[in-house]
């Protein structure tokens, strides 16, 4: 019998043993070891016959070139490689199959092709095979603050440093954004020597409302690849850095981030910009002094943000040709938005031939912000919005509505007739309602004529009675609650909103089948706590399921732990347990899949009361460039209800052992307690959970 797979996983490899030659391998892993590009090349030049490569957590630098000599590879495994860049040779792998490149900060192609998958990045390398290449510069200024902390003056001074300031600047109401071009040197990211281009760069300049109403909004175009500059008014003293500045970080993705004093009649106030640096490390780059009334720090401000535009990641990578030449044509059309079709017939005169490269540019600049193409939505898919902003102003004017503010919230299609009659928005009602519904502002009720829009919805509970005899109790505990979180799950669950009418402002109150939950939100405490009652657990589970998935937030929201718990006068004792957040040195938390848990997690049981235990954290290897492949875990049964609803709080799709094996080094949840499912003694007997 011949050798078909080999694994040489976890041996500290430098190099692959020259025997390799002499086999007729289809499958070979070798995660975990310590080769470079250079050292695959010399190894594996000329050989053929793999169908699976696997070499994951290894210092590559780059994909190695004899790579794409093995034509007949179906699939490629090379997470967390230090990989930047992915060459058109990828062409060249036409049985490829599956690309895994997590974990890689991948400059070229674009991220936002990368991150669309295999058929994203061969198609883009396709149509600059084609087409040839030129070079993006344009980039994303977003402005962010307090209201009146003076964002659309310093707006306009970043457009003409001349601009006159009116006495009393009127707020923005929204959003705006204004065109700013300045004459730029940037490098072309792919060139092997270092190369500058001189051209023009295209700056939009976003400008954020920032009442309270609009925050929740915002998230949809706080993107990354954008420079942010966060305003603060140094007479009023009124700014909450820490919530800017968590947001910015959550939404981001680590853009850099200025904090821009505007010494308003020469006051100023000191800022304790270290503290805050070693808060956010990855988003603060720091701060700007000026006075906008004067000029007075102006020019350098300027510099610096003209600099921290020219160096974002994405300025110099190059795209098809075809591409830039179509981004230039929709943003001289003059019309806010065109059918899908008027977009294909524009992109077929720019050079493009095939639909699907259509769509994926139009997928492209949606990811930018430079317009706005929904593609898997019904209705909104059949427009290209090329004005973002005439959607967020039609969609803010019903906010700002006073007959809807005053009717809580309630309207009507006739009064989006009355709010949209406005040519540019007369005809596309239908469109315009469904964004809103896209961007989770509004939900419908069953007669299908009225809305809610749940940011305007009574501060007040309505009545409801409320058994809590026979109730558990799930508590979210934020490091940092953004706002707008209970308004999705608001919306997203609207159709179980019990009686159709137990819903308010900081809180809703669910019904399905034989169980109940009642949500309410503490933003002063940054605490989402959820009721519920269910004569079945199956009901329990199914009502934790649907509501935790929309009270989580990504990753990098900073920890959040989830509190389980069944009221002391139940006759059934409680069970917690506490995850610790593990503490595991950066190599290892680099290689979530590479960890071994060396401790079990302990259960102490006492009845009626709450007893806590911890999963300790992992012990350091001896070598510290040593990762030993842990094995998969196996749960006891009284653990699975626990591991499943911690899988629930993720959002995550995959089996749940799967999950659980790679879960704890990289989800930030700190706890999670849950209710017992069966009885225990008085002495309280402990359960193990083995790894």
């Amino acid at each position: 019998m011949k050798l078909k797979t080999l694994d040489l996983s976890g041996l500290a490899l430098a190099t692959l043993p020259s025997w390799l030659a002499k086999l007729n391998l289809e499958d070979l892993s070798a995660v975990d070891n310590q080769l470079t590009a250079d050292a695959v090349n010399s190894s594996l030049e000329g050989y053929q016959g793999l169908k699976v490569l696997n070499l994951g957590w290894n210092p590559l630098g780059e994909i190695p070139q004899c790579i794409f000599e093995m034509r007949g590879l179906r699939r490629v495994g090379l997470p967390i490689c230090n990989i930047t860049k992915i060459p058109p040779d990828i062409l060249r792998l036409t049985q490829l199959e599956r690309l895994d490149l997590s974990g890689n900060q991948i400059e070229s192609p674009p991220q936002e092709v990368v991150s669309k998958g295999l058929g994203a990045i061969l198609r883009y390398w396709r149509q600059r095979e084609s087409v040839g290449v030129d070079y993006l510069c344009e980039a994303k200024l977003i402005i962010v603050g307090e209201p009146g902390a003076g964002k659309t003056s310093l707006a306009q001074k970043i457009r003409n440093p001349e601009y006159k300031l009116k006495e009393r600047e009127p707020s923005t109401e929204g959003i705006d954004v204004i065109g700013w071009q300045f004459p730029a040197v940037s490098r072309k990211a792919e060139t092997s020597a270092t190369s500058l281009s001189e051209r023009d760069s295209q700056v939009n300049i976003w400008d954020f409302g920032g009442q309270e109403i609009y925050q929740a909004t915002h998230q949809f175009f706080l993107t990354r690849r954008s420079v942010y500059l966060l305003v603060c008014d140094d007479r009023k003293e009124d700014t909450d850095f820490e919530y800017w500045l968590n947001t910015v970080e959550l939404l981001s993705d680590g853009s850099p981030l200025l904090i821009v004093q505007n010494e308003k009649q020469d006051r100023t106030r000191d800022v304790n910009l270290s503290q805050l640096r070693a808060k956010f490390p990855a988003s603060l780059i720091g701060a700007l002094a000026l006075n906008l009334d004067t000029n007075r720090g102006l020019d350098a401000a300027l510099s610096r943000i003209r600099s921290e535009l020219e160096r974002l990641p994405h300025i110099g990578v190059g795209l098809p040709a075809s591409w830039k030449r179509v981004r230039e044509a929709l943003e001289k059309d003059p019309r806010d938005y065109i059918d899908l079709s008027e977009y294909l017939d524009i992109c077929q005169k720019h050079g493009f031939s095939r639909r699907e490269d259509k769509l994926q540019l139009s997928d492209y600049l949606h990811d930018l912000g430079i317009c706005l193409h929904f593609q898997n939505d019904p209705v909104l898919k059949n427009t290209v919005i090329l004005k973002p902003t005439w959607g967020t102003a039609a969609v803010y004017r019903v906010i700002d509505d006073a007959k809807i503010i005053a009717a809580r919230g309630k309207f009507s299609k006739r009064d989006l007739s009355r709010i949209w009659s406005e040519p540019k928005y007369a005809n596309m009602t239908t469109e315009l309602l469904h964004l809103m519904m896209k961007f989770q502002l509004c939900y419908a009720l069953d007669d299908g004529e009225t809305f809610i829009a749940p940011q305007l919805l009574s501060p007040d509970p309505p009545p409801y009675k409320w058994d809590s005899s026979a109730e558990t109790v799930v508590r979210y505990q934020y490091d940092f609650l953004p706002k707008g979180i209970l308004t999705r799950l608001i919306v997203a669950t609207n159709h179980l909103v019990a009686e159709g009418s137990l819903v308010w402002k900081t809180g809703v109150v669910l019904e399905k089948d034989a169980s109940r939950a009642e949500v309410i939100q503490d933003y002063g405490q940054r605490r989402i706590t959820v009721r519920v009652t269910a004569q079945a657990r199956s009901a329990f589970s199914r009502s934790l399921m649907i509501i935790s998935r929309s009270c989580t937030v990504p990753s990098r929201a900073c920890a959040m732990t989830a509190i389980f718990r069944v009221p002391a006068s139940s006759v059934v004792p409680s069970r917690i347990l506490t995850l610790s957040h593990w503490q595991i040195c950066k190599k290892w938390r680099q290689r979530a899949n590479q960890f071994n848990a060396t401790k079990a997690a302990k259960w102490s049981i006492a009845p009626n009361s709450f007893a806590t235990s911890c999963l300790e954290s992992c012990s350091e290897p001896t070598d510290p460039n040593r990762y030993v492949p842990r094995p998969r875990p196996k749960f006891s049964s009284p653990m699975l209800g626990m591991m499943k609803a911690m899988q629930s709080l993720t959002g995550c799709k995959k089996p749940w052992t799967e999950w659980a094996c790679e879960a704890f080094a990289t989800k930030p949840i700190c706890a999670i307690k849950i209710p017992s499912t069966t009885s225990c003694n008085e002495s309280g007997a402990a359960k193990r959970l083995s790894w």
